[in-house]
């Protein structure tokens, strides 16, 4: 039976800063005391909404529920934040005897078991701090968890015990005072506690006792004491982590030497297979020499088949781990140290490696990519100048046939690699043009990634060697003659597409190239061709399929192409998106023209690679399908590979899920059999309202999907029933879906005309102007930001760590993403959404550019381009648990947000203005604007953890660590966000 603490030592040496003391009486609250006693009324008005210097106003500092409740009457805001972001609910939470006073509060306020200050602190942070027992006893009645930790991941215990209030452990029966004593530090707290009968053998939600505590906190005194007391030194928590392993990931000498002189097991598995070395080499050498000293194996590897090497962050971990006799092992994906060092931009580790002549630096992994690709796919700049200098082949295929200079997706990348002053600048001896040796054995066979003109046994017996020209031979799987235009610009020089040694060793002479292969310039062979879309033709421009024409690039570049638009093309490569002129070469005679086919006429088709075929499927080229990328976006390709595609630009660089569109044939009718309209006749008939039983289908009935790869979409996983709409006399509504624009082939179709929206919306509104800062991931590019999705950190967080960098996309981070940008977003609601009572309307999803649900247009209609928002868990999505409190998902809606970046034209921006402003004044096409301001690296949250650590774990306790870290980041480059205002969208007063 556990007895009251009540004479423990007050000699901790923390501080306390919030709240304030029990009993304690500020001047403003003397003073509103005084004013209350004759001629107070006026002066008490005045004094309402006055802040002192830490932002603190007269709710913020009574206790008295009367005096609260005459505040009210005068018009105080229960919601006012102090300058540490602190409501009335927390700073009275600090006061005595004030539950009556908090069950006010909570009345007008958010909820007080969840309401956070700037600091992640809860309204019992602030009364623990205080010693403030009554109010603690009441906060939980009202489902307060007194175990919840803040951003600093202190409990509020532990303020207790820092401000000496020891009387308080009675209220936190239960959970776990012994572990947050042994985190003070304090051995007489903690022996004190062990008497009062607290075991140190009880173990927290995480599985953990307090010796963990103490470890990570390098408390050895307090160690030393529980150990004393048989707390186990090799208990696993939920992580997996051991206490050798707390003390390691923290760095924690003291504590490490502690416990190796306990004689615990420094080759100790932990949950996923790996040791305390892994943890150690993210860290310095000091804690690595004393592992290695204890018996630590260098080579022992996880679940992935990574060893320490493969975790190092500097280059003491990677000198002490090769001093120690480490080897360069594969991962179960091929991936040597030199790569995880390349794509996660650990220079000092990969300048270390490099150096010790161990490694290769085009050493491949099993998909053919040297460290060189995965730093130039990653967005890795300073490690890409790291291996070029140490002569890196910038040219090397990969098993896709991509060379490193192909993946560049930055202006800053290509400089690098275009830059000959990088390359080969120190003594590179053997590291180069050593024999490839992946597992530790020599390699006979050419991979793809390596000239074959010597060697033509391919390792992979499904591609064959074949010769670009005299010198160059590589294994791939075909190849078409002539000019390939993945090649880089400088070496796009005609394939012959000989096939080079067919028999086990390559023969002694090779023979000619076929005369009727092209060469780089003289004139073609009578009767050849140039096939589209994929082939030079500037020195043949007769095109194979004879409805396209040769229009030039520029001087070196020309392709077969059904049409030309001079300028930038968006599906060139980005590091090829330059002018096209458009000229049209061979001579200005048209193909000769086709007979008059009989009626019925043919439909309407769509071209290739540049033309949007969601609602016509019927692609010119007929060797092309249409396929499709997102639920906004589909292109007919010759072949299609789900996943991300690089020559995407970069701001829609999202997954394709290369399902196919294909028509649907019409129902049969009792009339005579006649052809479908063509798709982009205006429908004669009012477009018909989406199935609330079913998901939205496209407003065409002229394609649909078959089959689809997945059954649910992330951000349109709820479907809706939309509510009424009053009818438009003489007005043809548009459905959810966006309104058709005219394609390139169709120029009947009539643009998009727009929206009239009611009185009230074309007015600027009585609402408040807010300023906050919403989060966005992004990559290394740099572009407007409109018709997207942001979050808070939270939210953003979440994202990462579910999305980003989830492996779903494979390894690496989704979409290049390197960065977490901060924005600063000043907004305005509209007045429809302001009578409404909230300040946000449906958070919508972006495909692409394109509002993909739910219910765009109704949304829009009714209230505006407003800013959406929902809750993490809440409706339209995630609606589970993803244990990230607080997470919010906004919706920033730019000009044309019904159309994908593909087919927004001056006409749809006219028609569908959005709501981006300079200065929102709350009318619908002005709701909202934002500035940059600041980033923070991803790389950068990995300072004390890989980034396998970093992510590890899903608890709400783990990710509340994730945000933390990110928030301190941020704070200490720009200071503190300001409180982020309430997600108030609710569903109910939308659709009843």
């Amino acid at each position: 039976m556990r007895r009251s603490v009540t004479h423990l030592p007050k000699d901790l040496d923390r501080t306390i800063d919030p709240g304030k003391r029990a009993g304690q009486t500020s001047k403003a609250n003397e003073q509103t005391h005084r004013f209350r006693g004759g001629l107070a009324p006026a002066l008490l008005q005045q004094l309402v909404l006055t802040e002192n210097q830490r932002g603190e106003q007269l709710v913020h500092l009574n206790s008295g529920r009367q005096l609260l409740e005459e505040l009210l009457l005068l018009g105080a805001n229960f919601s006012a934040r102090t300058a540490l972001g602190a409501l009335p609910l927390h700073t009275v939470a600090g006061l005595s005897d004030a539950s009556q006073t908090l069950e006010l509060l909570a009345r007008y306020s958010e909820d007080v078991a969840s309401a956070r200050d700037s600091r992640g602190r809860f309204c019992a942070h602030y009364a623990a701090a205080a010693g403030a027992g009554g109010n603690l006893r009441w906060l939980r009645e009202q489902g307060a968890d007194l175990r919840a930790r803040d951003y600093e991941l202190l409990l509020p215990l532990e303020l207790a015990f820092a401000g000496g209030h020891f009387d308080l452990v009675p209220v936190f029966a239960g959970d776990f005072p012994l572990e947050a004593a042994a985190g003070s530090g304090n051995v007489s707290l903690v022996q004190q506690l062990v008497l009062d009968g607290y075991s140190p053998h009880e173990v927290d939600e995480r599985a953990r006792t307090a010796i963990f505590e103490a470890l990570e906190k390098d408390r050895v005194d307090v160690a030393q004491f529980l150990a004393s007391q048989n707390a186990s030194l090799t208990l696993l928590d939920v992580s997996g982590l051991s206490p050798l392993a707390a003390a390691v990931r923290f760095q924690r000498s003291a504590s490490l030497e502690f416990l190796v002189a306990q004689n615990v097991p420094v080759t100790q598995r932990l949950a996923n297979a790996s040791t305390a070395l892994h943890l150690a080499a993210a860290g310095g050498r000091e804690i690595i020499d004393l592992l290695v000293r204890a018996g630590a194996d260098v080579n022992a590897v996880d679940m992935l088949n990574r060893s320490a090497l493969h975790f190092c962050t500097n280059a003491g971990a990677v000198e002490a781990l090769l001093a120690a006799n480490a080897s360069h092992l594969p991962s179960l994906r091929g991936l040597l140290p030199l790569h995880v060092a390349a794509v996660e931009g650990r220079v000092e580790a990969l300048e270390a490696l490099l150096a010790s002549r161990t490694t290769q630096v085009d050493a491949v992994d099993f998909s053919g990519n040297t460290p060189l690709h995965l730093a130039v796919a990653a967005g890795q700049a300073p490690a890409a100048q790291v291996l070029l200098r140490w002569c890196a082949s910038a040219l090397t295929l990969n098993q896709d046939g991509q060379a490193p200079v192909q993946l560049a997706r930055t202006v800053q990348m290509q400089d690098v690699l275009d830059q000959p002053a990088e390359r080969c600048q120190c003594d590179c001896g053997s590291l180069r043009f050593d024999p490839l040796m992946v597992t530790g054995t020599w390699q006979s066979c050419s991979t793809t990634v390596r000239n074959c003109m010597n060697s033509p046994t391919c390792c992979n017996p499904t591609t064959k060697c074949y010769a670009k020209d005299e010198a160059v031979a590589v294994c791939l799987h075909s190849c078409a003659p002539g000019i390939h235009l993945n090649d880089p610009p400088q070496y796009q020089t005609p394939w012959t597409c000989r096939l080079i040694g067919s028999a086990p060793s390559p023969p002694a002479s090779l023979p000619a190239p076929a005369p009727s292969l092209p060469a780089p310039s003289p004139s073609p062979a009578p009767g050849s061709c140039t096939p589209s879309y994929h082939v030079n033709c500037m020195s043949n421009t007769k095109c194979c399929d004879e409805r396209t024409r040769c229009y030039a690039k520029d001087a070196k570049v020309a392709v077969c192409l059904h049409s030309c638009t001079p300028g930038i093309h968006l599906n060139d490569p980005p590091q090829w998106q330059t002018p096209w002129t458009c000229d049209l070469l061979g001579g200005s005679p048209a193909p000769s023209p086709r007979p008059t086919p009989p009626s019925p006429p043919p439909p309407t088709c769509t071209p290739s690679y540049s033309v949007n075929c969601m609602s016509n499927p019927v692609c010119c080229d007929p060797s092309t399908k249409c396929y499709v990328k997102d639920p906004a976006v589909a292109l007919c390709l010759h072949s299609c590979t789900p996943g991300i595609n690089p020559n995407d630009p970069p701001q829609w660089q999202t997954p394709w899920s290369c399902d196919l569109v294909r028509p649907v044939t019409p129902a049969p009718t009792t009339t005579a059999p006649a052809l479908p309209e063509p798709t982009t006749s205006t429908p004669a008939t009012e477009p018909t309202t989406p199935s609330p039983t079913k998901p939205t289908e496209p407003t065409t009935t002229t394609a649909q999907l078959t089959p689809p790869t997945s059954t649910t979409e992330p951000t349109t996983t709820a479907q809706l029933t939309p509510r009424p709409k009053p009818s438009t006399t003489g007005t043809s509504q548009p459905t959810t879906a966006a309104p058709t624009r005219p394609a390139t082939t169709a120029p009947t179709t009539q643009a998009p005309t727009p929206s009239i929206p009611s009185d009230p919306l074309t007015q600027p509104s009585d609402g408040k102007l807010l300023e906050f800062y919403m989060y966005r991931a992004q990559s290394d590019a740099e572009y407007t930001l409109e018709n997207i999705n942001a979050g808070n950190l939270e939210g953003m967080m979440w994202y990462l760590q579910n999305e980003v960098l989830s492996g779903v996309y494979g390894p690496g981070a989704k979409f290049g993403i390197t960065r977490i940008l901060r924005l600063k977003v000043t907004m305005k609601a509209t007045q429809p959404l302001l009578d409404k009572g909230m300040n946000f309307g449906i958070r919508v999803a972006f495909d692409s550019g394109k509002c993909t649900g739910p219910d765009c247009e109704m949304d829009w209609q009714d209230f505006g381009y407003n800013v959406g928002c929902n809750k993490l868990g809440d409706w339209p999505f995630p609606i589970y648990d993803t244990h990230f409190p607080g997470g919010i998902w906004y919706s920033l809606p730019g000009p044309c947000p019904s159309q994908s970046y593909l087919d927004k034209d001056g006409a749809c921006q006219q028609a569908e203005p959005g709501g981006k402003c300079e200065s929102p004044t709350g009318a619908f096409d002005c709701t909202w604007s934002y500035e940059s301001a600041g980033q923070v690296q991803l790389t950068d949250l990995y300072e004390n953890a890989t980034e396998e650590e970093f992510w590890a774990g899903n608890s709400t306790e783990v990710n509340l660590r994730k945000v933390a870290v990110a928030r301190s980041l941020f704070q200490a480059k720009y200071g503190a966000d300001p409180p982020v205002p309430p997600c108030d969208f609710k569903r109910s007063k939308v659709y009843g």
